[in-house]
């Protein structure tokens, strides 16, 4: 919520008006300046859509190759490991983000107009959404295989040192 100067204005003017009890007497007064936004929106624009494209490009790229050494590495390798699936379905949750960036970048070159309709873009913002959350689901998966690997490999050695 964003409220205009004349507005803050109104606000502070109608809360001097009220009368507070003794106990509030000591209050000082503060003075609210207003910073003019000084920024080109156009530029703006087209900066994000720079960076919206270079991060597709190379998302992209990176995510496939990830997932093709993944996937070589487990066909190659007998034991699958947990951790290169974990990895694999990070790169594909990062691959489906990517795949909406084209469709942000055709918007933001619009000036935020949205050309697709509304079905297109509640699919892509669900699409954005579940895998964003999917890619943070996994890295803590990732976190805490890692954490009972390392903290059961003590205990496959013999336990702590000392004991």
């Amino acid at each position: 919520m964003s409220l205009s100067t004349s507005e803050l204005e109104d606000l502070w003017e109608s809360l001097a008006e009220l009368n507070f009890s003794e106990t509030f007497s000591n209050i000082s007064s503060v003075n609210a300046m207003v910073c003019a936004t000084a920024f080109n929106r156009s530029a703006l624009l087209y900066s994000m859509c720079i960076l919206y494209t270079f991060i597709f490009v190379i998302g992209l790229a990176a995510n496939a190759l990830v997932l093709w050494v993944n996937i070589r590495a487990q066909r190659d390798s007998t034991p699958r490991h947990e951790t290169h699936m974990y990895i694999t379905h990070l790169a594909v949750a990062d691959l489906c983000v990517c795949a909406t960036l084209p469709v942000w970048v055709s918007s933001l070159a619009q000036h935020g107009h949205w050309p697709f309709g509304e079905v297109a873009c509640k699919l892509t913002h669900l699409l954005f959404s579940v895998n964003l959350f999917g890619s943070i689901f996994f890295l803590a998966c990732m976190s805490v295989d890692r954490y009972l690997t390392v903290s059961h490999q003590g205990e496959n050695a013999g336990g702590p040192a000392g004991s």
